[in-house]
């Protein structure tokens, strides 16, 4: 299974049987001496010169107004139930907009309901969509973030190789229903980015 995260370290978790791998973000350095961005009025000058270019570029419109076109379906796919509670639908497990190819992808494990597929029948002139089977549904998946959550925190966990403990700031299920992605602080080091160690419950090892 993949996955990602959006801070620190990664991890996928294979269920049923709890087995995970992590893996660093890569990070982009910049040079010694260079700046992260232009300082004083410039900076700001530029800002707007740009938030101005874009509100006036038709691609840029071209592209929200496909935006909104397809959020609309995907509401009506996922009967208007907000994104926490998605979980209801059976089989769902997430649906992706991309609107600058005007494409939505369903990722659903077996077969989506007739509902959906009347809607999938009859998308509007240039509208696209992709089914794509998922191994788990969102609610599949919740329920082994939970089987993870202790008090609502999450369980100990630790590196199999150094014993080291690791501190979860997130769970979520995968987009596309493969594995649980799990956030965790710390830093591998310079060369040691696409690395991947495992993990596994408990308390870590005494090192003396």
């Amino acid at each position: 299974m993949t996955a990602s995260t959006r801070r620190g370290k990664r991890a996928a978790i294979a269920l049923p049987s709890a087995v995970i791998l992590t893996s660093a973000l890569l990070i982009a350095a910049l040079p010694a001496g260079a700046s992260a961005q232009p300082s004083g009025n410039k900076a700001v000058k530029g800002a707007a010169v740009g938030r101005a270019a874009q509100k006036t570029d038709p691609r840029v419109l071209a592209i929200l107004k496909k935006q909104q076109a397809l959020d609309k379906i995907a509401g009506d796919i996922t009967a208007g139930i907000s994104e926490s509670d998605r979980a209801r639908l059976s089989g769902f497990t997430d649906i992706e907009v991309d609107a600058e190819h005007n494409r939505l992808r369903l990722h659903w494990k077996g077969t989506p309901p007739q509902r959906v597929q009347r809607i999938l029948a009859n998308l509007p002139k240039g509208v696209t969509a992709e089914v794509v089977p998922a191994r788990y549904s969102k609610a599949e998946l919740h329920k082994a973030r939970n089987k993870l959550l202790r008090g609502g925190k999450p369980t100990a966990l630790r590196l199999d190789s150094t014993g080291e403990r690791i501190r979860i700031t997130s769970i979520e299920p995968a987009v596309d229903g493969g594995s649980l992605e799990i956030g965790y602080d710390g830093d591998r080091g310079a060369g040691k980015r696409d690395a991947t160690d495992s993990l596994s419950r408990g308390a870590p090892r005494e090192v003396r």
